[in-house]
């Protein structure tokens, strides 16, 4: 799984844990690879098309505009949801998570 997104300057994440844990849901953008969804306030927004390994995505900050915003790219494709009302001070963040399976003959 690929997420991305941007977060609150104010934002510390623990080891191992989600950008939405610890309380913060609301002062992170996500955007899931895995099926295009974009979380902030709201979760679960659909419409941004779905992202994977060796696909270039990017985020455009608009900080000038009133209010701010941030735009999602998927190979240079901008995606029709947006966020508007990010904080002044931001910072961006990435997960990947790969789940490995065994399977073991005897």
């Amino acid at each position: 799984m690929i997420v991305f997104g941007i977060a609150d300057a104010s934002c510390s994440f623990a080891a191992g844990s989600h950008p939405s844990d610890d309380g913060n849901d609301k002062k992170t953008v996500r955007y899931y690879g895995s099926d295009g969804d974009l979380d902030h306030i709201t979760n679960g927004t659909i419409g941004n098309g779905r992202y994977q390994i060796g696909q270039r995505i990017s985020a455009i900050v608009d900080m000038t505009s009133n209010p701010r915003k941030v735009v999602f790219y998927v190979d240079d494709i901008e995606q029709p949801n947006i966020v508007n009302g990010i904080p002044s001070e931001i910072r961006f963040w990435a997960r990947l998570q790969i789940q490995l399976i065994f399977i073991c003959k005897q």
